[in-house]
C-alpha cells in the first residue's frame, strides 16, 4: 500500500509542470503590441486575470524593462514604435557585430504589463512619450461594461 502512495506522489509531482502546459495552451492570446494597433482596441481586447508571466513571455517576448514595486508588484515594460537604427559593435575579441536598436522618438509608445503576486497580468497601461495619459486596460474594459474574465484556477482560495 506503502509503494502505491508512493508512486502516485511521484506521478502527481512529475505531471505537476506538465498540467500548467495544459492550461497555458488554453489561455485566451493576448492582442499584440503593434505601431499600428489602435491602442483602445488593444486595451480593450486583453484579457485581464488570465495571462500568466509564462504566457505574456511567450507572446510578447521579453520585457524592454521591468519594474519592481515596494509592495512587490512587477510591471514588464515593451516599447513599440520609434526608429530603428543599426549599429555596428567590436567586442573585446575584435569580432564585429551589427545591432538593429530601437531608439525612442515622438511615434514611440509603450505598453505596460502590470502583474499581481499570483503572476497574472491585471492591467495594461498605456503611454507615449512623456506624461501618462491615463489609458489603461482596466479602466477602459470598465467602461465598455466588459466582464473581467477570471479563470478560477488562478483565484486565491484563502478569499
Amino acid at each position: 500500500m506503502m509503494k502505491r502512495v508512493v508512486v502516485a506522489m511521484l506521478l502527481l509531482a512529475g505531471l505537476g509542470p506538465l498540467g500548467s502546459l495544459v492550461n497555458a495552451a488554453s489561455l485566451p492570446m493576448p492582442p499584440v503590441f503593434s505601431r499600428d494597433a489602435l491602442v483602445e482596441v488593444t486595451l480593450e481586447s486583453f484579457p485581464l486575470g488570465v495571462i500568466t508571466r509564462q504566457a505574456a513571455f511567450s507572446h510578447h517576448g521579453k520585457a524592454h524593462r521591468n519594474v519592481t514595486l515596494p509592495n512587490g508588484m512587477e510591471w514588464w515594460v515593451y516599447d513599440v514604435g520609434g526608429v530603428v537604427t543599426t549599429n555596428s559593435y567590436v567586442s573585446p575579441t575584435g569580432r564585429k557585430q551589427a545591432v538593429a536598436e530601437t531608439a525612442a522618438d515622438h511615434e514611440a509608445r509603450s505598453y505596460t504589463l502590470v502583474f499581481d503576486q499570483r503572476g497574472v497580468v491585471i492591467d495594461v497601461l498605456y503611454n507615449e512619450t512623456g506624461r501618462h495619459d491615463g489609458l489603461t486596460a482596466l479602466a477602459l474594459q470598465h467602461r465598455k461594461g466588459a466582464a473581467r474574465r477570471e479563470d478560477p484556477s488562478h483565484t486565491d482560495p484563502g478569499r
